[in-house]
């Protein structure tokens, strides 16, 4: 039995806190299995399942695509040119880091944050608020707790790759802008 923490002989700790920059973190143990897996080429070929799930399209209002959403919800041109550019942000660092296990349960981890995040913060609110309200609260409730999870490691947020996942989120038929 192991008291608190155990060093192996490659100087990785057991049983204690993984942090990244001082930071404790849910993915601060995932991201130093990802620096490991980047440095010895470990790769997969298969998506873990909830990465998966948040890959499949499903519409269950009709209206499919990010472009669509948003115009459904009477977004402006220029503001639909950003949320497309922001999402591809984040479908490049999904595509540098997919073949990483760790990287995948990251992705999975943040994207299901998201998800709930707005289902809890955003998506009741929809039918009473202006879209400048919406918008507001997709950033206070989970642009900014997202972008806040990763400060350090083999890649950061910020808060353009963080509205980027509520796009691709979109894209994939799990948010919308509309009541």
């Amino acid at each position: 039995n192991i008291g608190r923490d155990k060093i192996n002989s490659d100087n990785t700790i057991i049983n204690g806190p993984v942090t990244i920059g001082g930071e404790h973190s849910p993915i601060a143990a995932w991201m130093s299995a990802l620096e490991k897996e980047i440095s010895s080429n470990e790769q997969i070929n298969v998506l873990i399942d909830t990465l998966q799930m948040y890959a499949t399209r499903e519409s269950h209002d009709g209206i499919e695509g990010l472009e669509n959403k948003l115009k459904h919800a009477g977004r402006e041109e220029d503001e639909v040119k950003r949320a497309l550019q922001k999402k591809e942000l984040f479908v490049r660092l999904l595509a540098r880091y997919s073949m990483f296990e760790s990287a995948q349960e990251i992705f999975a981890y943040l994207l299901s944050k998201v998800e709930c995040d707005y289902r809890s913060y955003v998506l009741p609110d929809l039918a009473q608020k202006s879209p400048a309200e919406v918008d507001q609260l997709f950033h206070q409730y989970v642009i900014i707790p997202c972008s806040n999870e990763i400060k350090s490691g083999v890649f950061c947020l910020n808060s353009a790759i963080a509205a980027g996942m509520v796009y691709w989120l979109a894209e994939q038929c799990f948010i919308r802008w509309h009541p």
